[in-house]
C-alpha cells in the first residue's frame, strides 16, 4: 500500500480513492434529492396513496421496495429509480405520468432544459424532453449512457410503437430475442409490446432519442 506525502501529511491512495468516491456519490445524492423536491414525486405519492386509503406497507410490498424507502421517496429525501417509480405507480393504479404535470389542458407546451425530469440510475440518465401528461398519446426521452453502461428491460417497456435515434456513440438494442446494434445517426423503430434494452457499446458515453407511442419509462 502506497502512501504519498503532501504538504507535511501522509495520504494513503486507498483511503484517498475512497474519500473521492463517497464524495461523489453524495454529490449523485444530493442532485437526486433536489430533484425529488423540484418535482414534488414524493407527495404526490403520498397524497395518492392516501386517496386510495392504502398503507404504506401495501404499497411498498406491490412495488417490491422497502417501507423505509417508500417513506423516504414520499418525504422527497430519496429519488426512486425508473424501474422502482414504474412499479409504485403500477402499485397504485396509474400511470408515471401522474406524477409530473398537473395541467392536462395544454396541448401546446415548450419544456425548458432545467424543467425536464433527469432521472439517473446506475450509469444511465433518463431525461424527459416532453411534459408528461395523462393525456398525451407520445412521449419523449433522452437516454445517456455511461462507457458500456445497459439499461434493465424492466426499464423501458411500451404499448405500441417506439422509435428513436442514436446521436452519439453506438447502441445494441434487444427486444424479443432480438438484437439490433445502432450507430452514431441511425436510426431504429419497434413495434411490439415487449420491454427492451439498451447497451452502450463504445468507451465513451452514447446518447439516443426516444419517442413512445404511449406513455412509458
Amino acid at each position: 500500500m502506497r502512501e504519498e506525502e503532501h504538504g507535511g501529511l501522509h495520504v494513503d491512495d486507498d483511503e484517498q480513492y475512497e474519500d473521492e468516491e463517497s464524495e461523489e456519490s453524495l454529490t449523485l445524492q444530493e442532485r437526486q434529492r433536489a430533484e425529488a423536491r423540484r418535482i414534488n414525486i414524493g407527495t404526490k405519492i403520498r397524497k395518492l396513496r392516501t386517496r386510495r386509503m392504502m398503507t404504506m406497507e401495501a404499497v411498498a410490498r406491490a412495488a417490491g421496495c422497502s417501507r423505509a424507502f417508500l417513506s423516504r421517496v414520499e418525504r422527497c429525501e430519496s429519488m426512486p429509480s425508473v424501474a422502482t417509480l414504474v412499479d409504485i405507480a403500477g402499485a397504485l393504479g396509474v400511470s408515471v405520468g401522474f406524477f409530473f404535470d398537473e395541467s392536462e389542458a395544454e396541448r401546446a407546451t415548450v419544456l425548458e432544459p432545467q424543467d425536464r425530469l433527469r432521472i439517473e440510475d446506475e450509469g444511465v440518465v433518463s431525461e424527459t424532453m416532453t411534459r408528461d401528461v395523462l393525456t398525451r398519446k407520445m412521449t419523449m426521452l433522452r437516454i445517456e449512457l455511461a462507457p458500456y453502461a445497459e439499461t434493465t428491460p424492466k426499464r423501458h417497456r411500451y404499448h405500441d410503437e417506439v422509435c428513436g435515434v442514436v446521436t452519439q456513440g453506438k447502441v445494441r438494442i434487444t427486444c424479443d430475442h432480438r438484437t439490433f446494434e445502432v450507430g452514431e445517426g441511425a436510426t431504429f423503430y419497434l413495434d411490439t409490446p415487449s420491454p427492451y434494452q439498451v447497451e452502450n457499446l463504445t468507451d465513451d458515453v452514447s446518447e439516443m432519442i426516444v419517442v413512445n407511442c404511449k406513455q412509458t419509462y
